[in-house]
């Protein structure tokens, strides 16, 4: 008995409330509106049909994808072999406590949860109103935008172990939350169900953050890479040329390939290109780039960055997507800010796109150093997805290498307190 006939029979004797649909298309379900059918799809209602459902997946031997509102989820046109839940059709229910909380299911999408608090009269979750997705998924990652983040307001997050059978709140110290991270990501927990706790505040006040936040979104300039703007103190990256990358039709190409430039005279980094399939990405744990010194290698240490050294060893083309180790030719001075609040954001829609779909992506990532400075100003980063037409990944950004609170001296490196 195939395994899809094995969970039909057990949802109609034991859940036959549950929504249940067989070859469901996922076009429906994405904000690509692409992507062929699910095997079988569920739309449980309660937390409850959730548990008995996962617990009847594991024992069948099958992986589900949880997913939201399906926002930037790309699904190949041949569909999924496997149970995609849906948890944003029903699991979206939102209440405020006796003790001022605001309790909500993983379902319930970020943009409804504050408007939900704004309505309220509850500060603190205004930089969630135009962050697409729902909660569930935001609590796994830890989703922010504009100086907030989950971290800041949720209070505890209860889950589900990955077969089902256990129910466990994590505080928010239990969370472990970190850039773009929590404890969930690692342990394979599920989410079911968030208490965020708030501040009280005006109305009106948090109305007008809400639609600043829009207004930046909507407005956000676009600039050519020959005149971007100094470092604001408001975003990590640009967008260079309307967020298109400068790739011809005769750089378009599906079969994978990686190139780095010769290092210049004075040792720096120069072009750095791919066309990122699963066929470059890397199969073993990475390992250790410390014997690499880029130029204007110049360590501090600072308490109020991340990690508390100033500087990383920063791949112009990351890890995940070539599996490049120690490659002198792929390896800048960048800052911690950079690395993490700039680059790595767009590296993983890069990572993420490929390893879901099995398509290509042109990349390519080129350091901005000045005159003979050794520590690049920033670095422009493209990317194009082939087999789609840029409709799954297209971007062109520049992203500054500047550390909040530091004065850095690019010409060697040197670095102090601001």
């Amino acid at each position: 008995m195939s395994w899809e006939t094995a969970l039909d029979r057990q949802i109609h004797d034991y859940l036959p409330d549950l929504k249940w649909a067989a070859d469901e298309p996922m076009a429906k379900h994405t904000s690509f509106r692409i992507g062929g059918p699910a095997k079988r799809m569920a739309f449980p209602k309660t937390r409850e049909q959730l548990v008995v459902l996962m617990g009847f997946l594991q024992d069948a031997g099958v992986k589900p994808l949880l997913i939201g509102n399906g926002t930037n989820l790309l699904v190949a046109d041949k569909g999924l072999d496997t149970v995609v839940i849906d948890t944003s059709a029903e699991l979206s229910h939102i209440e405020l406590t006796d003790e001022g909380e605001i309790a909500a299911d993983a379902g319930v999408s970020l943009a409804k949860l504050a408007l939900f608090a704004w309505k309220n009269g509850l500060t603190g979750l205004e930089f969630a109103h135009g962050i697409p997705g729902t909660l569930g998924g935001g609590v796994v990652m830890n989703a922010g935008a504009y100086g907030g983040e989950l971290k800041d307001v949720v209070r505890g997050v209860l889950a589900i172990s990955p077969d089902g059978r256990e129910e466990r709140v994590f505080t928010n110290e239990e969370m472990q939350f970190g850039y773009r991270h929590s404890v969930l990501a690692d342990n394979g927990y599920i989410a079911l169900f968030a208490s965020l706790q708030l501040a009280q505040g005006d109305p009106a006040a948090i109305a007008l953050t809400m639609l600043v936040g829009l207004a930046r979104q909507l407005l956000a300039p676009s600039y050519d890479i020959s005149n971007i703007p100094d470092y604001d103190g408001t975003s990590a990256y640009a967008v260079i040329d309307r967020n298109r990358p400068s790739f011809t039709e005769k750089e378009y190409t599906t079969e994978s390939y990686e190139y780095y430039s010769e290092l210049d005279s004075l040792g720096r980094c120069g072009v750095a290109e791919a066309c990122v399939g699963v066929e470059l990405m890397p199969t073993e744990e990475r390992e250790s780039i410390s014997k690499v010194k880029p130029t204007g290698w110049v360590q501090h240490q600072y308490d109020f960055v991340d990690g508390g050294s100033l500087y990383n060893r920063c791949h112009l083309i990351g890890f995940q997507l070539t599996g490049e180790n120690a490659n002198e030719k792929n390896l800048i001075t960048g800052t911690r800010y950079m690395n993490v609040e700039g680059m790595l954001p767009f590296e993983n829609q890069v990572a993420d796109y490929v390893a879901s779909t099995g398509n290509h992506v042109l990349y390519r990532v080129t350091p901005a150093f000045a005159g003979t400075e050794l520590v690049a100003r920033g670095v422009e980063m493209e990317a194009y997805s082939v087999e789609d037409q840029g409709r799954g990944v297209c971007f062109h950004v520049y992203c500054y290498n500047v550390q909040p609170g530091v004065e850095i001296d690019y010409a060697t490196g040197e670095n102090w307190e601001a």
